[in-house]
């Protein structure tokens, strides 16, 4: 049996070829979503609608990148693959073994992931993407097609029999897409400049201190240009404005310096060294990093995998990355509710009060309170 006949190429294999097309363009448009995420500063996706249909929070995840490639590479590769593996159906002097078995496995497998990946976006990530939907919807498209095409050939036998019998004739050939996907993936990885990465601080120009407010700093030790930043651990634009400054920092190491200024979403309720609550604990908690001389170490750690919007990971995430930094725990918890860790955190509004702080990340230079978008355009101009 074949599939739906027409006097042109056929239809069940134009269809999937056009979905394969589709949702290529769709995946290529995600990477460099998540590329120009973290290197404009001043960009916006339209698709970040609200706090919980937001591609940028997706974007600027970890879960974004996997094996140290963005994922969206790997649904361009795998459309590809799609793709080539689709053409040969269009060739209506072909019979039996043009693919059509090895695209509904495929199909198969992008249906599985895009569940896996919806569930960590919703349930972990705690946001919809609605550019990740349309990926989702087109590998389900993509599986139902395939699906009947089966179906019409007579069943999982009568197809992949065929496919695997032409595999055999023409190994070279029908191998080489099979073989394209992980060399282009191996490739990327290779050449691809991880920059969604925050640099390390291996350079020994890059030194490290506390001012005379008690503010942790990083960068030069007599530096050109001092930038405050005031940012949230829980803000996504906050990490990618911070990952951003950090690369500044990475090429002027001698002329920049970074005074920190951890200002939560939530203020710190004045009972809780009482109570043993858990709001600004993410300011609570860098405050006593710093305690033990690991306040870099833990920014790194916390931008790097940020704390889980809920689950029961997000209730145990200060002990967990304290635990995976080699801190004190004992030290840390005693230190997280004293009454000076308190005073310390509120400190940090008083004085984002005074900067006139509005909203996160926001920069103080010379003494001027700036959005991300001017601060990066006086450091550009001052560097």
């Amino acid at each position: 049996m074949t599939d739906v006949v027409t006097a042109k190429p056929r239809l069940g294999a134009a269809i999937v070829a056009l979905l394969a097309v589709a949702g290529a363009a769709v995946s290529g448009w995600l990477a460099w979503l998540h590329h120009r995420v973290h290197n404009d500063p001043e960009y916006l996706p339209v698709c970040a609608v609200s706090e919980t249909v937001n591609c940028l929070t997706v974007a600027v995840s970890p879960r974004a990148v996997f094996l140290g490639v963005p994922v969206a590479f790997f649904g361009l590769a795998g459309f590809g693959l799609v793709l080539a593996l689709a053409l040969p159906g269009l060739d209506r002097r072909r019979g039996p073994g043009d693919g059509a078995g090895f695209v509904a496995l495929l199909g198969i497998a992008f249906v599985a992931v895009s569940a896996i990946l919806a569930i960590v976006s919703v349930f972990e990530l705690g946001v919809v993407c609605p550019d990740c939907i349309a990926v989702y919807a087109v590998s389900l498209a993509l599986a139902a097609v395939a699906f009947a095409r089966v179906r019409r050939r007579g069943g999982w036998r009568a197809t992949l029999g065929p496919d695997l019998a032409a595999l055999r004739r023409e190994p070279a050939a029908r191998l080489a897409p099979w073989l394209a996907f992980p060399v282009a993936l191996v490739a990327l990885r290779a050449l691809l400049t991880p920059y969604w990465f925050i640099p390390d601080r291996s350079d020994p120009r890059i030194e490290e201190g506390v001012d005379e407010n008690g503010r942790p700093w990083l960068g030069a030790r007599e530096p050109e240009l001092v930038v405050h930043e005031f940012t949230d651990y829980e803000c996504p634009f906050c990490r990618v404005a911070h990952r951003r400054l950090r690369h500044v920092l990475a090429e002027n190491p001698g002329r920049l310096r970074i005074v920190r200024h951890d200002y939560a979403r939530m203020r710190c309720a004045p009972n809780d060294a009482e109570l043993r609550l858990s709001s600004c604990e993410l300011v609570r908690a860098g405050i006593c990093a710093g305690e033990q001389g690991r306040f870099w170490d833990w920014n790194d750690a916390v931008f790097t995998s940020p704390k889980p919007f809920k689950g029961e990971a997000r209730r145990t995430y200060v002990a967990d990355m304290a635990r995976f930094l080699g801190l004190d725990l004992e030290r840390l918890d005693e230190c997280l509710f004293a009454p000076a860790t308190v005073e310390r955190a509120h400190e940090v509004f008083r004085e984002a009060g005074r900067a006139r702080i509005s909203e996160t990340p926001s920069y103080v230079i010379d003494g001027k309170t700036l959005s991300q978008n001017a601060a990066a355009r006086v450091i550009d101009a001052r560097l």
